[in-house]
Order: structure tokens, then sequence, then C-alpha cells
């Protein structure tokens, strides 16, 4: 039987096989980077023209391996990246196997009403399944999330 770090390591790994997939896209090695109040489980250096503009130049990737939903903290904790990186034209992705959870919806809703521009994206379940049982490529994949992202799934209509 697997324990939760194990399961958590293979999803980072997966995670960075995706990534690399994408032209473009060069992904840091190194395992996740502490950076004192958080991790970064995948760090990509963004040089794909296209995906600039959606995603920024520096994207950094929480992964989250649960099967319980995400909690507004995991959002808030990849918000706040996003937030950070958002100076250097960056920004940030949660990648997850479960769902986010109402609480989460709402921070997403809250923050990105809030702050303006910024470049933060969730995958989750549903958008890996959608990806799978399609022959979308990488590219796309990414540019429909991120056109639909949050204002389909979660923001309110104003």
């Amino acid at each position: 039987m697997q324990d939760s770090k194990d399961k958590g390591k293979k999803f980072e790994r997966f995670v960075r096989a995706f990534f690399r997939q994408v032209p473009g896209f060069e992904i840091k090695d190194n395992d996740s980077i502490n950076i004192g109040w958080t991790d970064l489980d995948v760090v990509i250096l963004n040089k794909n023209e296209h995906l600039k503009n959606l995603l920024g130049t520096i994207v950094v990737v929480q992964c989250k391996n649960y099967s319980e939903p995400v909690s507004w903290k995991e959002i808030a904790e990849s918000l706040i990246q996003a937030l950070v990186y958002k100076e250097n034209n960056g920004g940030s992705v949660l990648a997850t196997t479960s769902y986010l959870s109402e609480r989460a919806k709402k921070a997403v809703d809250l923050m990105m009403g809030k702050c303006g521009k910024i470049n933060f994206l969730a995958i989750d379940k549903e958008d890996w399944e959608q990806y799978f049982s399609s022959d979308i490529d990488e590219i796309t994949f990414l540019e429909n999330l991120v056109l639909n992202f949050p204002r389909k799934r979660y923001l309110k209509e104003r």
C-alpha cells in the first residue's frame, strides 16, 4: 500500500511529464522548491509565445493528489503565488486529482474579482478526464482552460 507522500510524488511526476509535452515549456527538474512558507512542486519557464499572455513567463505549479476536495487554504496559497509572480509576468497553477470545495471556488471568485488580472488556473479531476478522453493537444487544452477559467465555473454573473 502506498502512503500519501508516494502518491503525491507520482502525481508530481505526471504533472511534470504533462507540461514537458507543451512546446516552449522548460521544466526545472529539481524536486519541490521550498520557499519558506510553501513549496513549488513544478517550475516552468514559459517560452511559448501563445501561452505567455495566458499563463505568464514563469509558472509555478502546486500538485494536490487528494481524494477529498481541495480546500480554500490550498487555493489561497496558489493565488498568493500568482500574486507574488505577477510582477515578473508569472502565474500559478493548482493541479489536482480531486475537485475544488465550494469554499475554494468562493476564494477563487473573491481573489480574482478583487486582484485584477492574475495568471491563475486550477486543473481538476474533471479537466484531466476531459483531456484524456479527447484527442486535444496540450496547448489547446491549456488555452481552453485558461479562457474559460474561472468565469465558466465559478464567477457569478455580474
